[in-house]
């Protein structure tokens, strides 16, 4: 690689490794570059085994940085080629700042209720409580009721995945983040479901809801630059107001009647009904991370 290709890598260094996707990337390179002209297969399989060996996402992103600066002249245009195709066009820009990337709309009615494609659901089940468990099966219901297809991991082949919409539940700040972050980082960034649109929503239980006076500073610090094509939406159920009886929430209550009228809703006014209901109740709101989602999907109503 040239020594002024090398020097813009090592100059943007921090921000490659905070803002790649290291799997979808890789992934990326090895379908462009299917002939082996510029990364020989030995360096490839390496890169492919790394993340097994207990590496971290950014311990990752630095190693794979270094190696490519030590192959030949077409590296760093490959290099470019692939972080575009990749879905970071931030980072390809960023090594060259005369790229134009024209990224238009990706035309996807995000209704979720018509018969196009398959449409899948997954609703966590590794916290199972009273506080929960009869929310999950009136969700499963509604979504089953929907045409939404049940996606077991491992079996439903990811390219046959049109669009994915996950729902977990956990109580709040105690085990959320690490599930929301096995999505969003890992499952989510897989090559097959690139530019495919997703849907993460969680709903958080608590029975302080002073706690939730700190979610939009918390909010506010999460970088969404790798999520472009992910739509994700907490929700904040009040656990004390449940009482012992094992009833589906008010919040969920809600979050169905919205879901389940007109079928031919866009999902963002679906999210704008839902936030106003919340709010007439005196729910806490819901919040929406900000991400390029917007900017990707056609979500709104065309006139």
């Amino acid at each position: 690689m040239d020594f002024v290709h090398r020097k813009r890598i090592t100059g943007n260094l921090e921000q490659l490794v905070n803002e790649t996707s290291y799997e979808r990337l890789v992934r990326t390179i090895d379908k462009l570059d299917e002939n082996r002209d510029v990364i020989p297969e030995a360096l490839l399989s390496k890169w492919k085994e790394r993340p097994n060996l207990g590496f971290t996402p950014k311990e990752l992103c630095f190693k794979f940085y270094l190696d490519i600066q030590r192959r030949g002249p077409q590296a760093f245009q490959l290099l470019i080629n692939c972080l575009k195709d990749s879905g970071h066009p931030d980072l390809a820009r960023a090594l060259d700042p005369t790229l134009s990337i024209v990224e238009e709309p990706i035309e996807v009615p995000l209704e979720y209720y018509s018969d196009e494609g398959d449409h899948y659901v997954f609703l966590n089940k590794e916290w199972r409580s009273d506080e929960c468990n009869k929310d999950r099966e009136a969700l499963q219901d509604l979504f089953q009721g929907q045409g939404f297809l049940t996606y077991e991991e491992g079996k439903a082949k990811l390219e046959d995945v049109s669009s994915l919409m996950v729902i977990v539940f956990s109580l709040y700040l105690d085990g959320s983040q690490q599930m929301e972050n096995y999505w969003l980082h890992s499952k989510f960034n897989d090559f097959d479901l690139h530019r495919k649109p997703k849907i993460l929503i969680s709903f958080l239980y608590s029975t302080n809801m002073g706690k939730y006076g700190r979610v939009k500073e918390e909010t506010a610090k999460m970088v969404a630059r790798n999520y472009e094509d992910v739509l994700h939406v907490k929700i904040y159920v009040d656990a004390k107001k449940r009482g012992s009886s094992p009833v589906v929430s008010e919040e969920v209550s809600h979050f169905i009647s919205v879901f389940a009228s007109d079928r031919t809703t866009h999902l963002e006014e679906k999210l704008l009904q839902l936030q106003q209901l919340y709010n007439d109740k005196g729910l806490h709101p819901i919040t929406t991370l900000d991400s390029r989602f917007r900017k990707l999907y056609r979500i709104q109503k065309q006139s």
